[in-house]
């Protein structure tokens, strides 16, 4: 979005409708877009505002699926857990 706002800003007399017509065509199929076609934006602002809360959404997307797998990869490969069997004669102490 900040490439595009920065293009755009270079443009003289650019018209909102085409500087939305232009994101929209440069768009990657996906969610994004297909909410754009299903409920489009009135503005430019109004698009603006909307791919950067969908940006935010992904960005904490891609966070939370980095902790799970480190979180998967600690307790499964760094972490052993003995069952209770393999304690011999150790005792598990209630707090």
């Amino acid at each position: 979005m900040a490439r595009f706002s920065k293009a755009t800003l270079n443009i003289p007399d650019l018209h909102p409708i085409v500087a939305m017509h232009a994101l929209l065509v440069g768009l990657h199929l996906g969610k994004f877009l297909d909410t754009l076609y299903t409920n489009p934006p009135a503005n430019i602002d109004e698009l603006r505002n909307r791919a950067a809360r969908y940006i935010n959404i992904e960005e904490n997307v891609d966070v939370r699926r980095k902790i799970m797998k480190t979180s998967e990869v600690l307790t499964s490969e760094h972490i052993h857990i003995p069952k209770e069997n393999e304690l011999g004669d150790l005792k598990i102490i209630q707090p």
